[in-house]
Formats: C-alpha cells, sequence, structure tokens
C-alpha cells in the first residue's frame, strides 16, 4: 500500500526516483520483480549483509542524488498532496 499510495499521490516529475533498500531479506521476503514492474524510477539496492534500519538508511541516501530525501516505512500511506506542503 505504502508504494501503491506514492506512486498514486506523488507528482512524478518532482521524483528523481524511489529507492528500496532490501536489508538482507530472504528471498521469501523479496518482491524485487513485483517492486521493478510497478513504475521506472523504483530501483532497488540489496544490502548482503542485514545492517539494520538506521544504517539502511544511511546506505541508501548514500545512493541517491536528490537534492531531498523521504524516508517511508511499509506502514505510511500518502493521500492527495502529501509532498508540496514539504517541498516549499
Amino acid at each position: 500500500k505504502t508504494t501503491a499510495s506514492l506512486l498514486a499521490y506523488s507528482p512524478m516529475e518532482l521524483v528523481d526516483e524511489i529507492l528500496f533498500v532490501d536489508d538482507g531479506n530472504d528471498p521469501s521476503w523479496q518482491h524485487h520483480d513485483q517492486l521493478l514492474q510497478m513504475h521506472p524510477k523504483i530501483r532497488i539496492h540489496r544490502n548482503e549483509e542485514r545492517q539494520g534500519l538506521i544504517r539502511s538508511k544511511v546506505i541508501g541516501a548514500g545512493l541517491v542524488q536528490s537534492p531531498v530525501i523521504f524516508f517511508m516505512e511499509p506502514h505510511c500511506i500518502v493521500s492527495r498532496q502529501w509532498s508540496e506542503p514539504l517541498l516549499e
């Protein structure tokens, strides 16, 4: 639901990329193919070994070039115009 809401309610002209960090998940918890099929701006980085939440976010931040980064968790669902006030 997080990804679907991001794609539905984010102005994609303002989005450089959507990066998912796979923190060494077991293959049964990897959904790389499904995620990559959702939008061409989706990219996945996989940590070969589990790094933990904060370190994974630091790794992800180092992999993007965007001047603004939003960190989302699987329980986050955005709605219309969620990003515009944050970008003003």
